[in-house]
Formats: C-alpha cells, sequence, structure tokens
C-alpha cells in the first residue's frame, strides 16, 4: 500500500514539485517584517516587469474606479495595501506556475473552471472574514485562492493517475476517494503539504487540508477554516450535507452577513481580476441558487475582551503533584521565583503580565512557545492572545475556540478549571483546533493550565513542548 510520505517523496524527486517565483519569497518574507515600508514592497514588485503590469492593471480597472490613471508602483501599492497586493502577488504567481501548457495533455481539467472557482472562494472567503471580524481578511482571501491547490499539484505530479474529474460530476466525497485510490492522498492533504512547504501561515494550510470535512468537526476549528469552508460552499453553490445556508449556520453565521450579496458582488469582482489575468470566466448558477429556500442560522462569534485583573497559575488538576514536583525541581533557584512574582505585580496591562509568564517559562523551563486564550465578554469565544515580543502574536489572532459543545482539549481545561493531560498530535479524537495548535507551535506535544483568579477560570496558558521533551513530569496523554 502506497503511503501518504511516498507519495510526497514521488513528487519531490519527480521534478513536479512547484517553487514560489523569487519576488513572490522576496516580498511575503517583506510583508512578514515588522519595518517593511510601502516603499520597500514597491521596489520588489518594481523589480519585476510582469509582476508591475498585473499591480497596474488592477488598480486602474473598472473594479476601484479611480478618476485617474495610475502609472507608478509605488503610487498604486500605497492605495491597494501590502495586505492587497501580497495576495495578488500569490495570486498571479501561483497562476503562473501552475501555467495551462502543464496541463495540455490532461484530460477532463478545465483551467478556467479551476481559477473561476478560486477565485470566487478567496473572494467570498475575504468578504466574509470582514462581515464577520473573525480573522485577517487577506489572509481569508489567500487561503480561498490556494484551498483547491492539490488538484493541481496532483494533476501536474500524476497526470495518468489523476482522473478524478473524468465522466459526469460527481460528489466531492467521491473525488476525495478516487484520489485516494488513484494517488494516494487527496487533493486537500496534498494542497496542505505543498503550502507548508512553501513555508505559508500554517493556518492557512489547516483551511487548505479540512475544507472537505464534515461539519461537525469543522465547526469546532478556528475561524479561519470554518471561513474557507462556507466560502467554496458559497462558490460552488452545493453542500452534501444540506442547504448551504443552514451548513453555514453551524459554522458563523452571524444575523447581519447578506450571504446572496456576498455571493454577487464577489461575481462582479472575480470577473474584473480574472480578466485582467486572462482566465475564462465560466459564472456558477449554483452559488446564488443555493441561497434560495434556506433560513440563515446565526450564532455569536464576538472579539471584544476585557480583562483587568492580575492572572494566577491555578494547578488544581489531576496531575498537580507531578507537575508541582517538577516546578519545585526545576526552580532551584528561589530568587528567580521572587523575582517572577515582584514582575507579575508590577505588570501593566494583559501585554505586560504575557511578557512575565512567557518570560518565565522560557526561564525556568526552556519553553519559548506559549500561547494565552482568554474568554470574550459574552464567555462564546476564547481568543488566542500573546505578549507584542511573542512571535506567535500576529498568529495568534486568528485562533479562537468557542466554548459550547466543544471536544477541545483546551476548552475543557478552562470549563473545569484543571489540568487534563497532555495535547498529543497522535492522540485519537482530538479536535481539529487541538490539532491545528500544534501546528501553530510546529511540535507534537503541548500542555494547557488554567489560570485562576480567585477560584475562577480566567483563560488558559498553552505551553508548546520543545521535541527534545516528551512530557513535563510523567504524565502521559
Amino acid at each position: 500500500m502506497t503511503t501518504k510520505n511516498h507519495v510526497y517523496s514521488q513528487i519531490e524527486t519527480s521534478g513536479k514539485l512547484p517553487t514560489l517565483p523569487g519576488v513572490l519569497v522576496k516580498l511575503l518574507d517583506a510583508c512578514e517584517a515588522e519595518d517593511t515600508s510601502l516603499l520597500d514592497i514597491a521596489d520588489i514588485i518594481g523589480r519585476d516587469p510582469a509582476l508591475s503590469f498585473r499591480v497596474l492593471q488592477l488598480i486602474n480597472s473598472a473594479y476601484y474606479g479611480f478618476q485617474h490613471a495610475f502609472t507608478g508602483i509605488e503610487q498604486a501599492v500605497v492605495y491597494l495595501g501590502a495586505d492587497t497586493i501580497k495576495n495578488l502577488v500569490v495570486t498571479t504567481s501561483v497562476h503562473q506556475v501552475f501555467a495551462a501548457k502543464s496541463f495540455s495533455g490532461v484530460q477532463h481539467f478545465e483551467t478556467g473552471s479551476f481559477w473561476y472557482h478560486s477565485l470566487m472562494t478567496g473572494t467570498i472567503a475575504r468578504r466574509i472574514a470582514d462581515e464577520a471580524g473573525s480573522g485577517n481578511a487577506e489572509e481569508a482571501y489567500l487561503a480561498g485562492i490556494l484551498h483547491d491547490i492539490g488538484k493541481l499539484l496532483l494533476y501536474s505530479a500524476f497526470p495518468e493517475k489523476y482522473t478524478t474529474h473524468a465522466g459526469d460530476q460527481i460528489t466531492d466525497s467521491a473525488v476525495l476517494d478516487r484520489e485516494l485510490q488513484g494517488v494516494g492522498v487527496n487533493h486537500c492533504e496534498a494542497g496542505s503539504w505543498l503550502v507548508r512547504q512553501w513555508k505559508l501561515n500554517s493556518l492557512v494550510a489547516d483551511a487548505i487540508q479540512f475544507h472537505h470535512e464534515h461539519v461537525e468537526q469543522v465547526r469546532e476549528a478556528f475561524p479561519l477554516v470554518r471561513i474557507v469552508y462556507m466560502a467554496n460552499l458559497l462558490a460552488k453553490g452545493e453542500s452534501e450535507e444540506g442547504p448551504v445556508r443552514e451548513v453555514g449556520g453551524a459554522l458563523l453565521a452571524q444575523d447581519h452577513i447578506d450571504f446572496e450579496e456576498i455571493v454577487r458582488s464577489a461575481a462582479e469582482e472575480v470577473g474584473t481580476i480574472a480578466e485582467g489575468m486572462g482566465i475564462s470566466v465560466r459564472h456558477s448558477s449554483g452559488a446564488r441558487a443555493a441561497l434560495r429556500g434556506s433560513e440563515e442560522r446565526t450564532v455569536s462569534d464576538g472579539i471584544a475582551l476585557d480583562l483587568g485583573e492580575r492572572l494566577e497559575w491555578g494547578a488544581e488538576a489531576a496531575g498537580e503533584q507531578e507537575l508541582r514536583a517538577l516546578l519545585t525541581d526545576r526552580i532551584k533557584n528561589v530568587s528567580l521565583l521572587s523575582v517572577f512574582q515582584e514582575e507579575l505585580m508590577l505588570a501593566e496591562g494583559l501585554d505586560g503580565i504575557f511578557s512575565v509568564f512567557e518570560r518565565a517559562m522560557a526561564i525556568q523551563f526552556d519553553i519559548d512557545k506559549v500561547l494565552f486564550f482568554l474568554p470574550d465578554n459574552d464567555g462564546v469565544l476564547l481568543h488566542g492572545q500573546a505578549s507584542l515580543a511573542n512571535n506567535l502574536r500576529q498568529i495568534s489572532r486568528g485562533l479562537a475556540f468557542p466554548v459550547r459543545q466543544n471536544s477541545s482539549l483546551i476548552v475543557k481545561v478552562f470549563l473545569d478549571k484543571k489540568t487534563a493531560g497532555y495535547l498529543c498530535s497522535d492522540k485519537e479524537g482530538a479536535s481539529i483546533a487541538d490539532q491545528q495548535l500544534l501546528s501553530v507551535f510546529r511540535c507534537t506535544r503541548a500542555y494547557p493550565v488554567p489560570l485562576i483568579v480567585e477560584k475562577m477560570a480566567v483563560g488558559v496558558m498553552v505551553l508548546g513542548l520543545p521535541e527534545a521533551r516528551s512530557s513535563l513530569s510523567d504524565l502521559e496523554c
């Protein structure tokens, strides 16, 4: 039986593994750097004539409707913004990497339909993220654009085996089954693997990997996964799990979101972009039809946060004695604990408190991967938080656990106000969001600890364990 790792090895050795263009690599690095200016981004784009043309073509299109024409890259970048520019570059680059000529010998593959659906999914995802106020809207666009990229990879690497779309239309689950039988991996897994090879945001890779999961599993995932899942359904206009709107209602839905208007306006935008990229546009009647006759159900997804009290590390749990024993053993110098307590008392605001905890974990346990999950005002969500100095701060903004009806170990620790063992990558039945958190930490184990103030849970601190250490104590998964 062919293993997934064997399939990926075949792709790597076949010479069919696509690489991102140098200009895109530089641009992504620049966009992630805190000291990068828009002029720096403009300089990178200006060195690539084809990309410069695309940027000017977009900003001078009817979609933006500016009264005067732009002729300089610097002005265009300032008006469009870094996130829009980044996603335009990714879209253009991926389109060029998987050029139509790569599929000239492959039957049953329509590049125009593929790219139109990808652009629609990305555009709808961005608009949903904007409306819902969940996560980074431009990151949602990027994940939507790339959600089916695994299909292109498998078509390119295995043109003889990958015949999933031959003949009549088939269901998504049948597509995944045929891919697994024919190649050994499905396009969700392949796309996620490719994006990780490109070293893009791991949450983007997760959104790709889980965009065909069952809705009951996806509903507990972080916002980006749910947004892309919903955007894909709207772009297709169909779902095997019920009317699209009803499926969406279980994932995000907010009362004020007009999905039909989002699909309509997205189609207008995509038409302009696709035309500029030379993509043959095929409008889908299914997207709008999916919204008819179904009642929109929504769940609050607020993002407010107000915590003005000091945090204390609560360890009222099974395994508490083992953890305390380890702490006592590791903190041989009492002055370290004294410094920690003093710094905690003097800390100002959440950022100061986070910094104190993060430094303490680094000094006392050599743990540099720390995230905090704090409830919103309504207690509906646990939102990811980190200090300004934490390199996980940016990605933490896209992490949120719904508190109700959630199988996540993080939520269990919060509700029970006690530790409940380790979050492990090989633990059967682990929720998607817990798996994603390990992916964010880039480790195989993490330890969630409740934060207690006057016997009340005010959040959870999660420690990502270094690979060299399998546990904090003898406690096993």
